[in-house]
């Protein structure tokens, strides 16, 4: 298990960027390749995993006071985690975004806190069922 994560590349630059993904693309070579990259990842890559993090982030800094500048970013992901065999790979992408986004910003959401944000961002945001909730 050791093996596996997710890495964020945030650096400033003139206008917001996500760059895509292998498992963002909608370029295919024939509709065979189509087929098996949506076998393969399904249908839909991570740029809406860091697309709801963005949101949540900027909705957590307005409820909290925390007044983000107004510089803009690039953001690229990496994930070595297997989908869809229940490893919280998208888990993973959310949480290194929010820290990436956190220290871009120099924002500072408290520990206790940052686990039901990253939660939030599947569950409320893109409605997958994420987490183990007891009770």
């Amino acid at each position: 298990m050791g093996n596996f994560g997710a890495h964020v590349s945030l650096y400033q630059t003139p206008e917001l960027q996500i760059e895509p993904q292998t498992q963002d693309r909608n370029v295919y070579r024939n509709i065979f390749d189509l087929v098996d990259s949506v076998s393969l990842v399904g249908y839909y890559g991570g740029d809406r995993l860091i697309k709801a993090t963005i949101k949540k982030f900027w909705e957590y800094c307005e409820q909290h006071g925390a007044r983000l500048n107004s510089k803009n970013f690039t953001i690229r992901y990496h994930s070595s985690i297997p989908r869809q065999v229940g490893l919280a790979g998208s888990s993973a992408i959310i949480t290194a975004t929010m820290r990436a986004l956190m220290q871009f910003y120099d924002v500072k959401i408290p520990l206790e806190i940052l686990p039901s944000l990253i939660l939030s961002v599947e569950t409320d945001e893109l409605g997958i069922n994420a987490g183990c909730r007891i009770g």
